[in-house]
C-alpha cells in the first residue's frame, strides 16, 4: 500500500513500559549495552543512579522498537528528545526515563545502524511540531534472534498507571487518589494477574497471523487516514501479542464518565478471528450483552422489554442497514446537539434508497420516544461508566470462581468449558446493578 510509507499516520509515542525479566532478553540489552559503552569516550563511569537509568532507558526503547516491529514493520515509535519531555514527572511517566539517557541511546541506535531515524521538529510560531521517531532495522532484530528472544517474554504497559483520566481535549490527566481509584486500582491488578498467567494464543497459522496483520492495518488506515489528525495517530492499533495488561480510562475529567476496560491485543481484532482464541490450549467462547445501551436506557426508565424487541429495528430500514442503526443510535447518546451531524460519505452509500441521514435520525428518535429525553447530551460516557462496572463485577465473579476472562466492553471471553459461568455472571452482575433481566447472546 502506498500509504504504509507515511510515517506521520504509521507513528506512536514510545511505551515506556516495556519490561521482562527473561535472561535472553537481559542478553541483548547487556550487548548493546557494551556496544554503546565502547563508543563512548567518557573518562570516569557514570554514578550507580546515572547507570541505572541508562539501563532501564535502553531496555524500554529497544523492547518497544522490536515488539512493535513483530506487529508492524512499517510503524516508527516518537519519542522525545527535548528536555521539557523529561520535566515533569505524573503518574502516567516512568521516572527512569530521562532526558540524557533518552538522547544516549536513540543516538547510538541510530549511529550503529539499529534503526531508521526521522528528526522531530517544532515550529514556535505555530506551536506544533512532531517528536523524531525511530523504527527498527533488520540489524536490531537480529540481535533479539540471536539471543532466542520471543514474544511471550516481553509485557507491554506492565508498570504504568492503570487508572486513566483523560480531560475534555483527551489528554491524560493529573487526579488526586481516592477510596473509589484505588479498588479500581486493586481489581484490575487482580485481574491483569489472572490474565498474565494465562497461555493466551490465536490457533491459526503463523501465515495466516501475518495476513491478519497486514489486513488489520489496511482496515485501520482507510477508517481514519481521511480524518487524520494529530491525536488520530495513536488511534490506529496494531495486534501486539504483548499487549494484555488492561487499564480503565475515564472521560471529560471526571470518574462518572467511561471506565471501560483497555489494552488487551484481543479488543483490537474482529469477532470472528477472537473465535480462534485458545485459553491455556482451550478453545474459547465469547457471550455479549445484546442492544445493552438501549435496554440499559429503558431499565433506567423502568420500562421492561420483551426478549425479542431489537432495539435497532427501525421502520423504513432493515437487517442490512443495522450496523449503520447502531452507529448512528451511539451518536445520537453522545453527541450535545443535532445541528452539525452528518454521515460520512462512505456510510450515504449504505442508507436505503431515497432515505437521508435526518430520516435515519428522524426514525430513531420516533422509535424510542421512552428514552428520548438522553439523546443530545453526551449521556453515552455515562452509561459506558455503569456498564464498565457491570464488566468488572463479572470479570472479578469469574475470578473468584478460577475462571480467566477476557473483557471486550459489552463482551465477555473465556474457556468453552465455562460458558454457563459466564452467562450466570453476566445476568447476575447486571440485574444486581440495574434490577431488570438482560439478554446475553
Amino acid at each position: 500500500m502506498s500509504n504504509q510509507s507515511n510515517p506521520e499516520i504509521l507513528s506512536r509515542l514510545l511505551d515506556q513500559w516495556r519490561t521482562s525479566e527473561a535472561p535472553e532478553v537481559s542478553a541483548v540489552v547487556a550487548e548493546l549495552s557494551d556496544e554503546l559503552k565502547s563508543q563512548e569516550q567518557r573518562t570516569r563511569a557514570r554514578k550507580a543512579n546515572d547507570e541505572a537509568r541508562l539501563q532501564a532507558t535502553l531496555r524500554a526503547i529497544v523492547l518497544d522498537l522490536y515488539a512493535t516491529s513483530r506487529a508492524n514493520q512499517e510503524r516508527y515509535i516518537r519519542i522525545g528528545r527535548r528536555k521539557e519531555d523529561y520535566t515533569k514527572q505524573t503518574r502516567y511517566t516512568n521516572e527512569q526515563l530521562s532526558y540524557q539517557p533518552v538522547r544516549d541511546v536513540t543516538d547510538f541506535l541510530h549511529r550503529s545502524g539499529y534503526t531508521d531515524y526521522l528528526k522531530g521538529y517544532y515550529l514556535k510560531k505555530t506551536q506544533t511540531g512532531r517528536r523524531s521517531a525511530h523504527r527498527a532495522t533488520q540489524k536490531l532484530i537480529a540481535v533479539f534472534n540471536k539471543h532466542s528472544v520471543s514474544l511471550d517474554m516481553i509485557v507491554a504497559s506492565s508498570g504504568g498507571e492503570l487508572v486513566r483520566l483523560k480531560d475534555s481535549d483527551k489528554n491524560l490527566a493529573e487526579y488526586e487518589d481516592t477510596i473509589e481509584t484505588r479498588t479500581f486500582r486493586d481489581n484490575l491488578l487482580r485481574i491483569n494477574k489472572v490474565i498474565a498467567d494465562c497461555d493466551l494464543r490465536l490457533n491459526m497459522s503463523n501465515d495466516d497471523i501475518e495476513a491478519l496483520h497486514k489486513r488489520q492495518l489496511d482496515k485501520q488506515l482507510r477508517r481514519l487516514a481521511p480524518k487524520f489528525n494529530s491525536t488520530s495517530i495513536d488511534t490506529l492499533p496494531d495486534i501486539d501479542f504483548t499487549r494484555s495488561t488492561l487499564r480503565r480510562v475515564f472521560n471529560n475529567g471526571t470518574f462518572n464518565q467511561g471506565g471501560r476496560f483497555y489494552g488487551g491485543w484481543w479488543q483490537v481484532i474482529s469477532k470472528s478471528i477472537r473465535k480462534h482464541i485458545l485459553i491455556d490450549g482451550e478453545e474459547t467462547i465469547e457471550l455479549d450483552y445484546r442492544a445493552l445501551h438501549p435496554r440499559m436506557l429503558y431499565h433506567l426508565e423502568g420500562i421492561r422489554l420483551p426478549r425479542d424487541d431489537d432495539a435497532y429495528h427501525i421502520q423504513g430500514f432493515d437487517g442490512r442497514h443495522r450496523e449503520i442503526i447502531k452507529r448512528t443510535f451511539q451518536r445520537l447518546l453522545n453527541a450535545k446537539q443535532r445541528q452539525g451531524m452528518e454521515l460520512e460519505p462512505k456510510d450515504m452509500a449504505k442508507l436505503p434508497e431515497g432515505k437521508t441521514f435526518n430520516d435515519l435520525i428522524d426514525a430513531l428518535l420516533i422509535r424510542h420516544q421512552a428514552i428520548g429525553e438522553r439523546f443530545f447530551t453526551g449521556y453515552g460516557l455515562q452509561l459506558q461508566r455503569m456498564d464498565s462496572d457491570i464488566a468488572e463485577s463479572v470479570m472479578l465473579n469469574l475470578i473468584d470462581q478460577d475462571i480467566p476472562v477476557l473483557p471486550v466492553h459489552d463482551s465477555f471471553i473465556v474457556p468453552s468449558s465455562s460458558k454457563t459461568d459466564l452467562r450466570k455472571a453476566m445476568v447476575n452482575c447486571y440485574i444486581h446493578k440495574l434490577g431488570y433481566h438482560p439478554e446475553v447472546d
